[in-house]
């Protein structure tokens, strides 16, 4: 790639992070439920690290200034709130990148730096709290309180006034204070798929050019990715939470459950993407399959999730080779 075609690109991404980081920051809390702003901005920060390597810090630290400039210009946003986004966003898909670029599996790279950063806010959300001595559910339920109100607004608004009768506050409110107790969870599954998914994005990218880096030309297929057998025992260890624990700190265990089953679940569309490739399905049969997939989530997605948990005892990939060779 010329070094001009390679500048415009980077001054692109770098516009549209700073579009996508501002528009997470005026969404606030709610970004961090946002699939979508995972992977773009995965896919964005990926890209510039493949195009200027550990200097892709400097564009990358620009937008976010930036980015944080615009949306606070008028108070407009949380600033705590911003900073663990940033974190999220931004420094993760980069640390990913670096550890990828120092020859680290792709395993280890996807998980490193999302459960090490995660474990390190966690800990300091829970001094701050033990600290304080603050109950934190009736800051969940007032915070929960606030959403389902501003939600049912925008119901009545657009015309859905079943949805915004005070009867149905109760159970928004509801679902809004369990969704903030699963939001770690919940934002811990979303960093490692966008990880994985912006990594494959941008490889097929860079597929045809010669001047990619080695770890993205050598990436062979997502087909392949496979956790470590040992990987079940922190799924074990959140069913054991969710069983002991009193009340509110189950959410500790349904937290970790959460976001193992992410990962078994993207070993489990790997098994499918291995069989695909394996059998040379055609590749409008395959998009058409993973659409139902995520469309039929109940229950499909639970069946892919479970295969992805008994690959660790009967590595299925491995088993179809052997066949294979038979």
């Amino acid at each position: 790639m010329s070094k001009i075609r390679k500048f415009f690109f980077g001054l692109l991404l770098s516009l549209l992070l700073v579009l996508f980081l501002t528009n997470s920051f005026f969404t606030g809390a709610f970004a961090l439920a946002n699939p979508l702003l995972y992977l773009f901005l995965s896919f964005i920060v990926i890209f510039l690290f493949v195009l200027y390597g550990a200097g892709s810090a400097v564009p990358v630290f620009l937008a976010a200034l930036l980015s944080v400039y615009v949306s606070h210009y008028d108070n407009g946003a949380v600033y705590p709130v911003s900073f663990i986004q940033l974190i999220i966003f931004v420094l993760i898909p980069w640390l990913f990148s670096y550890l990828m670029s120092r020859g680290i599996s792709i395993q280890r790279s996807l998980f490193y730096p999302p459960v090490l950063i995660f474990i390190f806010l966690s800990a300091g959300i829970f001094l701050y709290l033990f600290s304080s001595r603050a109950d934190i559910v009736p800051q969940i339920n007032s915070y929960a309180s606030a959403l389902a109100a501003q939600t049912q607004a925008l119901y009545g608004k657009i015309g859905l006034k079943s949805l915004a009768s005070p009867g149905m506050n109760v159970e928004i409110k509801s679902l809004f204070a369990d969704m903030l107790l699963l939001l770690p969870g919940i934002a811990l599954s979303l960093s490692w798929i966008g990880l994985w998914v912006g990594f494959l994005m941008v490889k097929a990218v860079f597929k045809n050019i010669e001047t990619a880096p080695s770890y993205i030309k050598n990436y062979i297929s997502g087909a392949l990715f496979r956790v470590s057998d040992y990987f079940i025992v922190l799924l074990l260890a959140g069913i054991i939470t969710v069983l002991l624990s009193p009340e509110v700190y189950k959410f500790i265990g349904y937290n970790i459950i959460f976001a193992v089953s992410s990962v078994y679940m993207v070993q489990g569309l790997s098994i499918i993407s291995y069989f695909f490739i394996k059998n040379n399905l055609n590749f409008f049969l395959r998009v058409l399959i993973y659409i139902l997939i995520f469309l039929f989530s109940n229950p499909l997605l639970v069946i892919v999730i479970f295969a992805g948990i008994f690959d660790t005892w009967f590595n299925f990939r491995e088993r179809a080779s052997k066949i294979k060779k038979e």
